[in-house]
């Protein structure tokens, strides 16, 4: 995530990854022509590890750099690291979606994952790029 990452989304994001992590304030999660994303999630805490349901996940804040020049500035970044099987449809479509285009928001330009959706026998990987801090269309670019 973008150095400049607000903390309110910092706390978000906790509370969506944590199970017992309660916030005090509902956050302002705005992904243009959508509104608050945040008013769409039943489950704020979807992103929470959970074995029962081969959920992983881990966000943290990592030391990317130090900048000598500017007196030795250390520079951090907030890192998502999320892998989940087995997601119906329906909550994949209200959660996931959703949240993963509002991230591309403050993602740095770059690939930020990929999900396989089955359907029957067949499975198509669906790559997610982040490009001026919108999410490029799945598997186009």
């Amino acid at each position: 995530m973008k150095e400049d990452t607000p903390e309110s989304f910092i706390q978000a994001i906790t509370c969506l990854t944590q199970q017992n992590y309660l916030l005090t304030t509902k956050p302002e999660l705005i992904y243009p022509d959508h509104g608050n994303i945040w008013n769409r999630f039943y489950d704020q805490h979807f992103l929470a590890s959970n074995p029962e349901h081969d959920i992983i996940s881990n966000f943290r804040r990592i030391h990317r750099t130090t900048i000598p020049t500017e007196n030795n500035r250390k520079v951090y970044r907030y890192r998502l690291q999320y892998c989940g099987s087995w997601i119906h449809d329906d909550f994949w479509a209200s959660h996931h979606i959703p949240f993963v285009y509002w991230l591309a928001t403050i993602a740095y330009d770059s690939y930020i994952g990929y999900c396989i959706e089955t359907n029957g026998s067949e499975a198509e990987m669906i790559h997610f790029k982040v490009n001026d801090g919108k999410l490029v269309e799945p598997n186009n670019g």
